[in-house]
């Protein structure tokens, strides 16, 4: 009974934000279908228009808005509205007015690890994008649902061991896991008043996933995120604009409603500190909230200069429980950001480079020892360096990705302390290249090296849990490694119509740990 009223108490909050997602994703990312489109396509790509469908694409170039779009999706290039993430700068991005439906397929693979994380994950999925002009409104939205398979887990029965909070269960039997994820996005960007101008983003994200065998173990996540702005324009060259951001998460984490055995159960409290015990049945929850502050400064003319800060807070309590919750514990972490961006040169050759410099730092409060003890901070220093040069009908990219970041962990119960300082070194080459009026290639290679400059351990009380999950996953944050990749994909053009096909694959290649990697395929479909 407990279980039932669980599922349907979830299904209350979850159906009801996914339907208004879905609605208000349908209703303002419209799309004209082609003239040429017969009733019978109509019908194959239906499920995918209930979630974003027709109107408002101004009839242009087809070739054109599709090239338009290969360029915008190359990393290497970065903009005013990909690097802050604020839906006012949509407006000054040259985006044209398309919809996009996709299928993709992942898999990912290698003992490169860190300890919580999958050994081999497949992942099929499908989506749709879009950017929609209703006079001066502009709607940009995405959707997509994802199944994927995940083998080899131990010690984390939670979604998403790794996001900061401390206070999650698991076993030493591990096992494969099944799950279903859908993310929807919306930003929309009002007509302009006077000199002022307002934007508003929507996040919502779900999923659901459950382990085959015993205690067989299911967890529940939901999330979603609001963050408005507004900007005002000094002139026509000067834009400021003011941001804020209100976030919330709800996990649930059910373990031994199905199975036929009981194993033991760690309740890990840290980094080593846990409390463990035989099972039959219990449930888990996470409730938390987020808020966050930033702003933005844009100089367009000949060049164009950006300066943005965000900081935020988060917190979560975790309680076991339904009747009589017990309070586990509660997690607060403090993050923040400031980047730059410089860009300068027309469209047929330019130069950018942006960075950014990051931290979170992040506690858990005991209740047991009525005492904040594991503890977290991570800093880090991320550049980009780009160059572009446009010949005859090809596009060539080239770029480079230095990177520093420190990494720590402590605790005091357990009276573990590692530190790792690392420095990345990518660098990569892109190209799109026509072949014919009809057919364009485009492709990408990157390659570099990531290796520890400082790294420090000390164990001085370890725990049954200090050689599995503290001590490697050490050694995978201070691990020297070789990372490739090479992605290529091949639109066709056909009326109105584009198909694109992509293929990449990617491999990470560390000094003494093994391996990790990564293959994936999408097929798009470009109105």
């Amino acid at each position: 009974m407990i279980d039932l009223l669980s599922n349907l108490q979830t299904g209350l909050v979850l159906w009801p934000a996914l339907l208004i997602c879905l609605v208000v994703t349908a209703c303002f990312l419209s799309l004209r279908l082609p003239a040429k489109l017969n009733p019978g396509a109509l019908k194959t790509i239906g499920l995918f228009l209930l979630v974003i469908n027709a109107g408002s694409i101004r009839k242009a170039e087809a070739q054109s808005k599709t090239d338009s779009l290969l360029v915008l999706s190359q990393a290497a290039l970065s903009n005013s509205w990909s690097l802050s993430a604020n839906p006012i700068f949509l407006r000054g991005t040259a985006v044209p007015a398309f919809a996009q439906l996709g299928a993709s397929a992942q898999l990912t693979s290698g003992g490169f690890k860190r300890p919580q994380d999958f050994k081999r994950q497949l992942n099929f999925g499908f989506g749709a994008t879009g950017l929609s002009k209703v006079k001066d409104w502009l709607f940009f939205g995405s959707f997509a649902y994802g199944k994927n398979y995940r083998d080899s887990i131990r010690y984390a029965n939670v979604a998403n061991p790794y996001q900061g909070n401390p206070f999650v269960t698991g076993d030493g039997v591990g096992g494969n896991w099944r799950g279903d994820g859908l993310d929807a996005s919306l930003q929309l960007i009002m007509p302009k008043t006077g000199r002022w101008q307002a934007g508003l983003k929507l996040d919502y994200s779900t999923q659901q996933n459950a382990r085959d065998n015993d205690p067989k173990p299911l967890n529940r996540l939901l999330s979603y995120a609001v963050q408005p702005s507004v900007a005002y324009k000094f002139s026509p060259n000067h834009t400021l604009s003011i941001l804020a951001g209100y976030s919330f998460m709800d996990e649930a984490v059910e373990t031994g409603y199905y199975s036929d055995q009981n194993p033991i159960i760690y309740s890990i409290r840290g980094y080593g500190e846990f409390t463990a015990g035989p099972v039959v049945t219990a449930q888990r929850f996470t409730k938390g909230q987020g808020y966050q502050l930033g702003a933005d400064y844009l100089y367009k003319n000949k060049v164009e200069l950006l300066f943005g800060a965000r900081f935020g807070r988060q917190t979560q309590d975790v309680s076991d429980g339904i009747a009589k919750p017990i309070f586990v514990g509660s997690f607060d972490e403090h993050k923040g950001e400031v980047f730059a961006l410089f860009t300068s040169g027309p469209e047929k050759q330019g130069f950018a480079a942006s960075a950014k410099a990051w931290f979170r730092n992040g506690t858990g409060f005991d209740p047991i020892f009525n005492a904040i003890n594991p503890a977290f901070y991570f800093s880090g220093l991320d550049a980009k360096v780009s160059y572009w040069k446009k010949r005859d009908r090809d596009l060539l990219i080239f770029a480079f990705y230095p990177a520093l970041s420190y990494t720590n962990y402590y605790e005091g119960i357990a009276k573990t302390n590692w530190t790792s300082v690392m420095l990345n070194q990518d660098a990569g080459f892109s190209i799109i290249k026509p072949f014919s009026k009809k057919t364009t290639f485009s492709g990408e290679l990157k390659l570099g090296y990531h290796f520890n400059l400082q790294k420090d351990i000390v164990v001085n009380r370890p725990t049954q849990l200090s050689p599995v999950l503290v001590a490697p996953h050490y050694r995978f944050a201070s691990a020297d490694y070789l990372k490739g990749a090479a992605d290529v994909g091949l639109t066709f053009q056909a009326s109105s119509l584009s198909y694109q096909l992509k293929m990449g694959i990617d491999r990470i290649q560390a000094t003494d740990l093994g391996s990790r990697n990564n293959a994936n395929l999408s097929l798009n479909l470009i109105f």
